[in-house]
């Protein structure tokens, strides 16, 4: 016990000994750092060579430990070592150092090659930048070996702390390292490095909330050739430029009707599953003389304004008019109405600006370049723009993170609440909706849900756009096999206001594999079919200006949560999240048996009742025994 005492002493003070070269390190460090945060890489990289210096000295200190004892010290059981410690927290640090200056490197490389604009093509900047961050990925990742063998209680308090937070944050930055090297060749694809690229850009106005973001009210076909944006042409009449030339004449899904029996471009994006929605959109385009594309790209007026924050504002002098972040919604629906009234060029004035704003884009500086790559980052996080490939490698890759607005399978409970504005104007987001999920698991496992969804209408009474009654065909997407057995609450709109379908027009071979057999349950007139693995229920909400609507669902569950008394009961819900809408509130609990024991939670120690912002999906599960 002496001799073993003794070692301790003697790693600890080897511990205290390095503290001066920790001390420098972690100051160079936290330099780095700054400067990178600033963009000035040149002395980021610098600081950070100057931390991995402090750290391989510190390294060395270590080292002079009596080396007939380190054999020892490091067999000593891990916990409560502080020498074990101390080396891998060096280790760690070396490594974190080398990998901020590998990063740093690798900006300042962007930087300097973005100065030469006039002979580098954009998307060679991504292939250097793509090889100069090769390096960090290896790194991080034995940092985070490292630091999992740090106790940090064998470490003074000032830095027991950061070694903690180190502990929590290195391995989410390993994680999204990870996410870019794996994009970041996609990204090269995208951007038609060594082979040109044509996408139907398609602008959804989630103020008219449709099943993908929203109404199609303006599109633009560009052409993207090493990096640069080569051609771009937005019709000023957006998709109704293409009706004289559609030629197949198709019949529009029945709740359509409401406005329009003939299914058109501008309300393709019918379905909630966007691969779907983007190959029906490419259909119409085709068969309206468009040209075949390698792609649909969507994105919301949140993301236009969020760039316009970047970009600052944009002169539009020929309108009489500067668009901000802050007008720019209403100057671009003023605008539109205005012109649609006087040249039926409705969406000229979103063709005309779209060009500047590129310009704009495509000009910044390193100090802009991350702020826009985070909007376009959180534009894909919160499906506000979603991505669809032709390419089935390019389609997959971005899939795989989620951005690329598929229905998901799950084995467990689902749900998905779709709006779809049909002839509400221009009101969803005046509409606060809150969906309360309940899941009552009986003593036998089977499962009944309750959904009940309220919508406020708080549309302005000086706001003409928005103060008017939304008209909201709802869907709920639930476990396949689900049984409804209430539905109360719904309003649909008068049968002698949906259109007839005019003769010559044909059903949709798409719409009808999709879809299939559509049940009307007599009750309710809920409207139930099969799509995508699930089950839908589909009904109308009606919500005038300042009032309030709510309807309340219940249908039983195609599975029970099996338990027993050698194998315990598993429950799990996946949430999704639509598309464009508006930051719904969401509402869930799961009641189970008193005499089942909940034995595990996630998210961990939400008992399983969940009540926020649904800005992205959503997964819940728990364990019973």
């Amino acid at each position: 016990p002496a001799a073993t005492i003794g070692l301790w002493q003697q790693a600890g003070s080897a511990s205290e000994a390095i503290g001066s070269l920790t001390k420098e390190a972690a100051d160079d460090f936290q330099r780095g750092a700054t400067a990178t945060g600033d963009f000035d890489f040149a002395t980021a990289v610098d600081s950070f060579a100057e931390a991995k210096t402090s750290f391989e000295s510190a390294q060395d200190q270590l080292a002079k430990v009596n080396t007939t004892l380190v054999p020892v010290l490091r067999a000593l059981p891990s916990s409560h070592n502080p020498y074990v410690s101390a080396e891998n927290l060096l280790i760690a640090g070396e490594q974190l150092s080398a990998a901020g200056e590998d990063m740093a490197f690798a900006f300042n490389l962007v930087q300097e090659l973005a100065q030469q604009s006039d002979t580098m093509q954009p998307s060679d900047i991504f292939v250097a930048a793509h090889s100069a961050f090769r390096p960090v990925l290896p790194r991080l990742e034995r940092a985070n070996l490292a630091l999992a063998e740090v106790d940090s209680t064998t470490v003074s308090g000032d830095y027991a702390a950061a070694i903690t937070s180190a502990q929590m944050a290195v391995p989410l930055i390993t994680a999204s390292m990870m996410q870019l090297q794996q994009l970041s060749e996609s990204l090269v694809t995208l951007l038609g490095h060594n082979e040109p690229k044509r996408y139907l850009v398609i602008f959804q106005n989630n103020r008219e909330l449709r099943a993908t973001g929203g109404f199609i009210g303006s599109f633009a076909l560009v052409d993207i050739n090493n990096g640069r944006v080569s051609s771009i042409e937005i019709p000023g009449g957006g998709p109704y430029d293409l009706m004289g030339n559609l030629t197949e004449q198709v019949v529009s899904p029945q709740p359509m009707h409401l406005v329009n029996s003939k299914w058109q471009l501008q309300d393709a994006n019918w379905w909630p599953d966007f691969p779907t929605s983007a190959q029906k959109i490419q259909w119409f385009y085709t068969h309206s003389g468009g040209a075949s594309v390698d792609g649909v790209i969507t994105l919301t007026p949140d993301v236009i304004e969020q760039m316009l924050e970047i970009t600052g504002p944009i002169a539009m002098p020929e309108y009489d008019t500067t668009v901000t972040t802050e007008n720019f919604y209403a100057i671009t629906q003023q605008q539109a109405e205005r012109k649609y009234d006087d040249t039926r060029e409705s969406k000229k004035f979103i063709a005309d600006m779209t060009p500047r704003l590129l310009d704009k884009l495509f000009s910044v500086d390193a100090k802009t370049l991350l702020p826009v790559m985070q909007v376009v980052y959180d534009g894909l996080q919160q499906k506000n723009i979603l991505v669809y490939f032709n390419d089935p490698y390019l389609q997959n890759e971005f899939s795989q993170n989620g951005w690329t607005g598929e229905i998901k399978q799950t084995s467990g409970d689902y749900l998905q609440v779709v709006d779809t504005n049909i002839g509400g104007g221009k009101t969803d987001a005046a509409i606060q909706e809150t969906i309360q999920h309940q899941a009552d698991i009986a003593a036998d496992g089977s499962v009944v849900d309750t959904v009940t969804i309220t919508r406020l209408h708080t549309g302005a009474s000086d706001d003409p756009f928005a103060h008017v009654k939304n008209v909201d065909y709802l869907r709920l997407y639930v476990p396949l096999g689900s049984e409804l057995i209430s539905a109360e609450g719904f309003s649909q709109p008068e049968a002698d206001l949906f259109l007839p379908v005019e003769s010559g027009y044909a059903q949709d071979t798409d719409l009808a594999a999709v879809t299939g057999e559509v049940m009307i349950d007599g009750r309710t007139q809920t409207r139930m079919s099969q799509e995508f693995g699930k089950t839908v229920f589909g009904n109308w909400i009606q919500t005038e200006p300042g009032e309030s609507s709510t309807v309340t669902l219940r249908y039983t569950l195609p599975f029970r949560v099996e338990r027993s008394t050698w194998s315990p009961g598993k429950y799990s819900l996946l949430v999704q999240k639509q598309p464009g809408a508006f930051d719904p509130i969401l509402l869930s609990q799961v009641h189970y048996p008193a005499a089942w024991q909940r034995v595990w939670d996630y998210p961990t120690g939400s008992a399983l009742t969940i009540e926020q912002t649904l800005l992205h999906d959503l997964f819940v599960a728990a364990v019973f025994e």
